[in-house]
């Protein structure tokens, strides 16, 4: 369907659905034909609808850190699991991220703070989309909850044992290169740019 305009109306325990000045199509392949319309109708009995609205503590991502507890101890259900799993993985999140800083912000000499940044920013992309999958796979119950606070702690200890390398001088050649990988980069579009316009034109 396709109209110039369309306007929902409720009349009594009907909801109405009224398009004006537009076309249709009908049957399929070599049978498709557009049928042109001034005005078409479309009534939805409300008693059909049905509609509903969560309140505090109704639903696992609306209840408070008690009612979340409680409700666990007497569900097994994956959703309230993914959700326990999602505030207690917020704050450790935080800590990873600041044991991280040091390592990242170590600038390579050539690319300058621009490669730390964008390396860092890589980073939170990774770790930060790494959590919605996982918070996705337990709330579906493909994996128990305890994969997220063991991913976690991975990344804390990562983190440690790059904090401890920095503070030693020592980082790991791959992680100074990532920030390398920057400078490369700008310098080849340069050389790319540079070609282009010195090219004569056809």
């Amino acid at each position: 369907y396709l109209a110039e305009e369309g306007v929902f109306r409720s009349t009594g325990m009907q909801l109405m659905l009224l398009l004006r000045h537009g076309t249709r199509l009908e049957g399929r392949g070599k049978n498709q034909r557009m049928l042109r319309f001034d005005e078409y109708k479309v009534s939805i009995p409300l008693g059909e609808l049905t509609l509903h609205r969560f309140k505090q503590g109704e639903y696992p991502t609306t209840m408070l850190a008690g009612q979340l507890w409680r409700y666990l101890n007497t569900h097994q259900d994956p959703v309230a699991s993914a959700e326990w799993a999602r505030r207690l993985a917020l704050p450790l999140f935080v800590v990873i991220l600041f044991f991280f800083a040091l390592p990242l912000s170590l600038s390579p000499k050539r690319s300058g703070k621009a490669g730390s940044l964008l390396t860092g920013i890589a980073l939170l992309i990774a770790l930060y989309n790494l959590q919605i999958m996982l918070h996705r796979q337990i709330s579906q119950g493909e994996i128990g909850a305890w994969s997220m606070a063991a991913v976690q702690i991975g990344e804390l200890a990562l983190a440690l044992w790059l904090w401890r390398r920095a503070e030693q001088d020592k980082l790991p050649a791959v992680l100074m290169l990532s920030g390398e990988s920057f400078y490369l980069l700008h310098q080849w579009l340069l050389h790319k740019l540079g070609r282009r316009m010195d090219s004569p034109a056809p």
